[in-house]
């Protein structure tokens, strides 16, 4: 059997896709301005930290918010470099509206256990920062029973046999597919010729930007049935920027009125799903969606600093006004589109609850006829 025994992780793959991305500087969500020195002194409680002060003041300045470069301090804490050690199996679980934990954490880690044939398993549910145990507790405690009878004992449970992702693409609506992501892949064209124009505001955050049609919005024709999006997107974009904000940012939104997950509420009932013990009783208050309806949704976003479009290692400086080609990855996800809704792409530059915020005025220009957005779709029409 290809592995003594089962794991469930829940871990930053790279801590600095945590704090940065593609050469920029970006905060998990929900915590802006934190970064690495920031969690080290959070963690710290023994009661004399102040022995700890020079092992702060290092990380502080190792983690380096002036370029946010990936450097030999952040390769010390990137553990996906050791992905080819793992013997375990792997089940995987990641929240599709966790900002915090990105999905393309999720992504890069299922991608590298998957070119390696790590026994694997994966589910993908609605909800943010949080465990199944949450969304879908009787499947989910089923699930781990199985998976750990058959890794840990032994025990010919099917579970290996069944498909191997488990999906919530909607509230309360689950997909299984033998493999993840699903392999379809095609190329969108962004809409438009000749050059377009628009200038960074800081002060405006992405979702006031999609309601308002700020940035450069580009829509694809309505679909002619529900389309579905797995995996992890890569934009490119051939575009000048002349300004202090170094930051790309690609917005992929779903045009469309729908139902759509607003956050988890706490219900009054509660489940007993093991002994109690002093402390904790065995019981937990059930869980259930809040939705809303809204004209749109930003499905994922990615973010570049435009002086590491060679390598997140190194920064290049641009010329101001001077075209390039920049090429960047979006956090992985899985979405469905509905029949009748549009599949967008908003460009921005400073995503205002996720990037550094350099002084506003930074003048952004794409040709949109020489930008492309790769993507896996099944179902497209």
């Amino acid at each position: 059997m290809p592995g003594q025994h089962g794991s469930r992780e829940h871990v930053q793959v790279r801590w600095y896709d945590y704090y940065r991305a593609n050469g920029g500087v970006v905060a998990p969500g929900g915590f802006q301005g934190e970064d690495l020195d920031v969690l080290a002194r959070a963690v710290l409680t023994r009661k004399n930290p102040e022995v700890c002060a020079p092992v702060m003041d290092a990380i502080e300045k190792a983690q380096d918010r002036e370029t946010g470069d990936y450097s030999r301090f952040w390769a010390e804490r990137d553990y996906l470099r050791d992905v080819g050690r793992v013997r375990a199996s792997v089940f995987l679980v990641h929240g599709l509206h966790d900002l915090n934990v990105r999905t393309g954490q999720a992504g890069q880690w299922w991608d590298a256990l998957s070119r390696r044939h790590v026994p694997r398993k994966i589910w993908l549910h609605q909800a943010a920062h949080t465990d199944p145990f949450n969304v879908r507790r009787d499947v989910w405690l089923a699930t781990l029973q199985r998976w750990f009878d058959f890794w840990l004992y032994r025990i010919d449970t099917g579970i290996m046999r069944e498909p191997m992702a488990d999906v919530e693409t909607a509230p309360n609506h689950w997909q299984t597919s033998r493999t993840w992501p699903l392999p379809a892949a095609t190329t969108l064209r962004l809409p438009g010729a000749g050059r377009q124009t628009f200038v960074d505001d800081p002060a405006r955050t992405a979702d006031d930007i999609v309601a308002d049609g700020g940035g450069l919005a580009y829509r694809f024709p309505p679909l002619t049935r529900d389309t579905r999006l797995t995996g992890t997107p890569e934009i490119t974009v051939r575009a000048s920027l002349a300004g202090d904000s170094p930051y790309l940012t690609a917005l992929l939104v779903d045009y469309g009125a729908a139902d759509r997950y607003a956050g988890l509420r706490t219900l009054p009932e509660q489940d007993c799903v093991g002994p109690g013990v002093e402390g904790d009783p065995g019981c937990f208050n059930r869980r259930e969606y809040v939705t809303a309806t809204t004209p749109y949704e930003i499905v994922t976003r990615g973010w570049l600093d435009v002086r590491n479009r060679f390598s997140r290692s190194v920064t290049t400086p641009i010329v101001a006004g001077r075209e390039y080609t920049f090429r960047w990855n979006l956090q992985t996800t899985d979405h469905v589109f509905a029949a009748g809704h549009r599949i967008g792409v908003v460009l921005i530059s400073t995503d205002r609850d996720h990037t550094l915020r350099y002084p506003a005025g930074t003048v952004v220009t794409v040709r949109p006829g020489h930008s492309k957005l790769e993507v896996r779709l099944t179902g497209k029409g």
